[in-house]
């Protein structure tokens, strides 16, 4: 009885939180941010009360996949709060940030596909309006995204009027091949899975650059869970299907990874980058052994993690030089330091060289295509291999010399711009949690 209280009480505080927030601004705008802080805290204490006294009234539970995602999104949504405190953001932005960093956390916890989708649907809406939030072309990016969205719920409502709502019964005959099309391709598009990524570089590159790392982090994370949850189960009754997908996977791997190469906004070199790690996870989840499910979760919290320390590191050389164009850009290492340095971290960790969890997350990925190629002879896993080996090669070389020596390297910058604290700390929290990601490897017990 007393954990249904406590759960009364923690549910009542998570509601309350962004009201809280929004009218405290009015009296002092650093009141309203320490209460978004303590209010993230709040998803650590529902976990641990979800852990010690599960409840079988919510439909909320926790278990090994969804805590690793957790950890992930408590993170990197702590760490952009404490960013946005230097980017300079109102009350309004403040209350939509903490119900989207709420719903995508409450959506890992659900344990029926309805609970799941509901709070999926509520993540998707308000980051409509956080896209949106620096107007002018940041407009036509969030109904971009918007138009996607429409088009996505209704692939996934599709998805559970054959399903169901049990995540533990897979289905079997056509029921179960249309119910997985359809929430890949609903989860796919929340995903940025080609062919449906048309949203993603408007949304990443427009959207303020707080939730450019959300967006890029966390959210196309919650749509791979999405598709780890519905698609993965049943795809050893259905080898075609499976096979399409996997090569799906590599295509998106390859082409994200093409053209982040070839683009001169940083912004949207990091969003196309993301759709070809998004790739990688993807092609993981659709193998759907062990290792491919580990290697998609790892690949998931290296990536969101890397990715919203790049968004963040590169904001603040955006914020110096006023602009986006990376050939306007360059030597910015004496006045960015310790942007440079995360953001080199962050370079090195994406470009999968070791000794940064990169370097493992993408063996994880290779080996668990080989395995799955022996285990069953299927040329898409070697068509999927050939994509990912030469995406490590291009993604280098965008990471590496396109980006970072483009960015910080090069000729010394004179311009009267310096760091403040709350652009340092979440780069420096980000660092650190990306780097402790390389012990996590050593730690699994891995087998085919």
């Amino acid at each position: 009885m007393i954990s249904e209280y406590l759960y009364i009480a923690l549910f009542t505080l998570m509601i309350s939180s962004p009201l809280f927030s929004f009218f405290c601004w009015k009296i002092k705008n650093e009141l309203s941010f320490i209460i978004v802080f303590i209010s993230l805290a709040l998803t650590i204490f529902l976990v641990t009360f979800l852990y010690l006294y599960p409840s079988s009234y919510l439909k909320f539970t926790i278990n090994e996949i969804n805590f690793l995602f957790l950890i992930v999104n408590t993170v990197v949504s702590f760490a952009v709060s404490l960013y946005s405190y230097s980017y300079g953001v109102e009350n309004k932005f403040l209350t939509a940030f903490l119900i989207y960093s709420y719903s995508m956390d409450l959506m890992l916890l659900s344990s029926d596909i309805i609970t799941l989708y509901v709070f999926f649907e509520i993540s998707a809406i308000v980051s409509i309006y956080l896209i949106a939030y620096s107007k002018g072309l940041a407009f036509e990016a969030s109904f971009k995204y918007y138009v996607l969205s429409i088009f996505s719920s209704s692939f996934i409502i599709g998805g559970i009027a054959f399903y169901g709502s049990d995540f533990s019964i897979p289905l079997k005959g056509i029921a179960n091949s249309i119910s997985t099309i359809l929430f890949f391709v609903g989860f796919g598009t929340k995903s940025a899975v080609f062919p449906f990524h048309a949203w993603l570089p408007d949304a990443h590159s427009e959207a303020p650059t707080p939730i450019s790392a959300m967006l890029s982090g966390p959210m196309l994370n919650t749509g791979a869970y999405g598709i780890l949850m519905t698609v993965t189960p049943m795809l050893p009754y259905i080898n075609t299907l499976q096979s399409i997908l996997i090569i799906i996977g590599g295509l998106t791997i390859f082409l994200g990874s093409s053209f982040a190469l070839t683009q001169k906004d940083v912004k949207r070199a990091l969003a196309y980058s993301s759709i070809g790690q998004l790739g990688c996870i993807i092609t993981s989840f659709s193998l759907g052994t062990d290792i491919g499910i580990i290697a998609g979760i790892f690949y998931a919290m290296v990536h969101a993690s890397t990715k919203a320390m790049l968004f963040l590191s590169s904001g603040v050389a955006v914020k110096a030089v006023g602009s986006r164009d990376i050939d306007k850009m360059g030597g910015l290492k004496e006045n960015l330091p310790f942007s440079s340095w995360t953001f080199g971290i962050g370079a090195w960790t994406l470009s999968g060289l070791p000794p940064f969890p990169g370097f493992f997350a993408k063996l994880f990925v290779f080996y668990a295509l080989v395995s799955y190629y022996f285990i069953s002879l299927n040329p898409a896993a070697i068509f999927a291999l050939v994509l990912a080996v030469a995406s490590a090669f291009l993604t280098m070389t965008y990471t590496i010399r396109r980006l970072w020596h483009g960015i910080y390297l090069g000729e010394k910058k004179n311009i009267n711009f310096r760091e403040s604290g709350f652009f340092i700390v979440p780069e420096i929290i980000l660092a650190i949690f990306i780097v402790s990601l390389s012990v996590l490897p050593f730690l699994m017990e891995v087998e085919a």
